[in-house]
């Protein structure tokens, strides 16, 4: 983890990368559903074409990177029940956790390098999910994602989040789940809005969710990510009264 007073810098987008790189699904893996247009072969490629994802994993080490994720932000109870491989999920993470461990120990900065937990939105990105999925089906399902991430991870990184909701069913399947490593909360803040407040894109005020999940004590950090620049911008003096904030265009 990055010292007090360091920079933490993190990755980018494996998913959207290996999209665009045109990582493909061998035939016969996915059971229901199609593929195309989705991020589903990105977290195939874990397990079918880990080279592609450690060689990823170093690329964003090699340009500064010192926290990875592991590449598993699709790997979700609902994506993966679209393709019939809903019974998958532990082995997908498992493999995606093996790939980043890889291209840390592969690196020259190995004894440098975090690898974050990727806790995703449980459904569609931006979306709040707390409005379609009952709190404790939210808990259950970021249950077994914290279950199939602890034993290898340094951080858990709660990311892309609408809402207050999902947070704190994340905060509160680590907490059952039994660890005590430390947590990054990263909301997603709408494009639009009022110079003096940014909004979830749940609609919730950003410094009332800073608020709920900085009462917890595991939360280490409180990001802004895949949000435009300028909200960002924006957000920064509506948090500068929490000493564990970080802002970040991942």
């Amino acid at each position: 983890m990055a010292k007090p007073g360091a920079f933490a810098i993190l990755d980018g987008g494996l998913g959207h990368e290996l999209k665009r790189r045109g990582v493909k699904v061998p035939d016969g893996v996915v059971h229901e559903g199609g593929v195309e247009g989705t991020f589903i072969p990105g977290v195939l490629a874990n397990r079918f074409d880990p080279n592609a994802v450690v060689d990823l994993h170093l690329e964003f080490i090699e340009s500064g990177a010192n926290v990875i994720t592991t590449n598993s932000f699709i790997a979700t109870p609902f994506w993966l029940r679209k393709v019939g491989l809903e019974r998958e999920l532990e082995q997908l993470i498992g493999s995606a956790l093996s790939c980043a461990s890889k291209a840390r120990a592969a690196s020259a900065r190995g004894r440098d390098i975090s690898i974050a937990g990727s806790l995703p939105p449980l459904t569609e990105s931006y979306h709040n999910a707390a409005l379609t999925m009952p709190q404790d089906v939210m808990v259950e399902d970021y249950t077994k994602i914290v279950n199939s991430l602890k034993a290898g991870v340094d951080v858990f990184l709660c990311e892309t989040l609408a809402s207050i909701a999902e947070a704190e069913a994340c905060l509160e399947a680590i907490r059952r789940a039994g660890t005590a490593k430390p947590v990054w909360i990263s909301f997603t803040v709408e494009d639009v809005g009022s110079a003096e407040h940014s909004h979830l894109r749940g609609g919730e005020k950003l410094e009332d969710a800073v608020q709920a999940v900085c009462k917890h004590d595991n939360v280490k950090a409180v990001l802004v990510n895949v949000s435009a620049t300028k909200r960002i911008i924006r957000a920064i003096p509506l948090m500068v009264f929490y000493p564990t904030v970080l802002f970040t265009l991942r």
